[in-house]
This record gives structure tokens, C-alpha cells and sequence, in this order.
């Protein structure tokens, strides 16, 4: 339906109490730009909790950041060489135990990535400081060119904020993060948002679908 007839329909609709749901329809999309193409080349995710934001606690919400993300790129069509992300967490906790760190460039080495998204999780809470419930996370995001041997995303000459992403879950309700199994699955869901969040920087995506507000 072409702008000027869906206009045509809400005058010859405006004595009628269905113009707030027309309204609500044709209001206008928002389109978020990607931030990075990603180039078609193996490529692997690899989630950092160096800082222990999430903390050990958590067992898999790393994984689960990481497969989030990668399901995304690869169901929408926007990277086809993805590499299991398990394969790089596999990697980096071997020679942790072995208390040595491997480099990102080896990490990626052994598993045959080109390219590598470093995720690197800053903070993790279900629980703001004021004792609302508010699960939130953030992580910066880079991706290295282990061919050029150099940082591609974000600029590495300016302040990296392209690279700041933040993931928040709609829960206020103090009751639905009381429970270990209640906190286990509200974990699991911010690690799915976090993931999501992650991918979007190299997707272009509607932010405001036709029609999201109808009721």
C-alpha cells in the first residue's frame, strides 16, 4: 500500500474512533545503520570476562552471549563463515588452566578465524543499586583482522564508543529474580539480549516496525 493511499484511508477514517490504530500503523520506521560490515571470511566470537563481571557463578552465560550472537548473523544472512564460538571459549579456558593466557591472535589461530568480535563484558547486574530490579549488561565490542594483525572496529583513533553496547531486560517485578532458578533464567535472557545487541552492530534492522503499537 503506497503512503499517499494509506493517507487517503485515515482522512475517509478520521470520524471514526479506528484512526488511533491507522495512525499507529502508518507511523514511520526507523532504520538503525549497521556500524560495521563484517567481511565474509572465517570468523569467530570470543567472550572475555577477564574482570569477572559476570563471575563464575554463572557457568555458560558466556557461551550462550557468544551462540546468541553468532545464530543471529548467520539466520539473517549477514556472515556465512561463522565459527562455533564454544570452539574459542574451549581454546582460552585450556591454557587459562594451565595459568597462561593465550593471546586473541592465537585463540584465533587454532581456530582457524580470520576474523575475531572481542566482546569484552564491563558489567553484569540483575539488581541496580537502588534494589530495583533492572538486568543490565554491557560489553565493548572490537573486531580484530588477524591477516592485517590490526583492530578494524571500532576506530582504534577515536574513543571506541561505536563499539559500546548495552543490553537491558524489561523486569521490575523483585519476585522474578529472588530464586536461584528464577535468577538462572532472567541470566539467560540477558545473555540472549547481550548477544542480540552484539550481532545488531553489523546489521542494518527497523527499530520501529509498522504497526508495533497496535492494540
Amino acid at each position: 500500500m503506497t503512503r499517499s493511499l494509506l493517507f487517503m484511508l485515515v482522512g475517509a477514517l478520521a470520524s471514526c474512533n479506528v484512526i488511533a490504530p491507522i495512525a499507529a500503523v502508518i507511523e514511520p520506521e526507523d532504520t538503525t545503520a549497521r556500524a560495521y560490515r563484517l567481511p565474509n571470511r572465517p570468523c569467530v566470537i570470543f567472550v572475555e570476562d577477564r574482570g569477572g563481571a559476570i563471575g563464575m557463578n554463572l557457568p555458560g552465560v558466556r557461551s550462550r552471549i557468544g551462540k546468541q550472537a553468532t545464530a543471529y548473523l548467520l539466520g539473517n544472512e549477514i556472515h556465512t563463515r561463522m565459527i562455533e564460538p564454544d570452539d574459542a571459549l574451549r581454546v582460552a579456558q585450556a591454557s587459562d588452566r594451565a595459568s597462561e593466557m593465550l593471546p586473541l591472535s592465537e585463540i584465533a589461530r587454532r581456530c582457524r578465524a580470520d576474523l575475531m568480535v572481542n566482546v569484552q563484558v564491563r558489567a553484569w547486574a540483575l539488581v541496580g543499586q537502588d534494589g530495583v530490579p533492572r538486568p543490565t549488561a554491557t560489553a565493548v565490542v572490537r573486531v580484530l583482522d588477524m591477516n592485517k594483525r590490526q583492530q578494524v572496529f571500532p576506530d582504534s583513533s577515536g574513543d571506541g564508543r561505536e563499539g559500546f553496547v548495552v543490553a537491558q531486560l524489561a523486569i521490575t517485578d523483585p519476585n522474578k529474580v529472588q530464586s536461584r532458578q528464577d535468577a538462572r533464567r532472567v541470566n539467560l535472557e540477558l545473555a540472549d539480549e547481550l548477544g542480540l545487541q552484539i550481532a545488531r552492530l553489523f546489521d542494518e534492522y527497523i527499530t520501529n516496525p509498522l504497526g508495533k503499537n497496535l492494540r
